[in-house]
């Protein structure tokens, strides 16, 4: 039972409601903030609730079909999708959405998880130390001579790949959890391979 802030008979605030509600309001501010000159502001924002749907509705049925904890991938695969159909239908760019959706989500894991209680704070610590991890990123990777094509995408698909992190904190690092966590970390190798401008099979 999460700790209640505001009882109004009909109306109760918990914190972890407080802290989702947060968690909202931020992200599609910041999401809005960081986008809105490359992109149209209002389809921004219709983006955002669109990817807030999903995430919800991912986790959802990522519960029914399995445990818990695995709610995690639900939450992420079902909004890249719609950034994925978002941007092949509106002609945008799927990378540069990503490299702010990434760090995006991982802030709301802060406030979300903290609010949870003593059982996320866990978590909280971990998705808080992947947005300093990919802040940093963020501020040096076009500067790195092994990743010759500068293009925008890495702190995104680093944001995601922390996520598998996240999921190990959350599930005690079991086997499910470790399993899942080394396939995370070889696609986001591949995909960071490529993106730096190399190729696997070369002539």
């Amino acid at each position: 039972m999460w700790p209640v802030l505001l009882d109004l008979g009909a109306v109760r605030v918990t914190v972890f409601g407080l802290a989702l509600a947060t968690s909202f309001t931020l992200g599609s501010f910041v999401f809005w903030r960081r986008l809105r000159e490359d992109f149209d502001s209002e389809q921004l924002l219709t983006l955002w609730l669109w990817l807030v749907v999903a995430a919800w509705v991912g986790s959802g049925v990522w519960v029914w079909w399995s445990t818990s904890w695995r709610q995690i991938w639900g939450a992420l695969l079902l909004p890249l999708l719609v950034m994925v159909w978002w941007s092949r239908h509106y002609k945008w760019d799927f990378w540069e959405l990503l490299d702010t959706w990434g760090p995006v989500s991982l802030t709301s894991a802060v406030l979300g998880f903290g609010g949870w209680g003593p059982a996320g704070w866990r978590a909280a610590v971990v998705a808080a130390m992947g947005v300093v991890v990919v802040s940093i990123v963020r501020r040096v990777y076009r500067g790195w001579r092994w990743y010759t094509s500068g293009r925008v995408g890495l702190p995104g698909v680093i944001s995601l790949a922390w996520w598998g992190i996240i999921n190990l904190a959350i599930a005690n690092f079991n086997r499910w959890a470790v399993y899942s966590w080394g396939w995370v970390t070889v696609v986001t190798a591949v995909v960071i391979y490529l993106r730096s401008g190399r190729k696997i099979w070369q002539k």
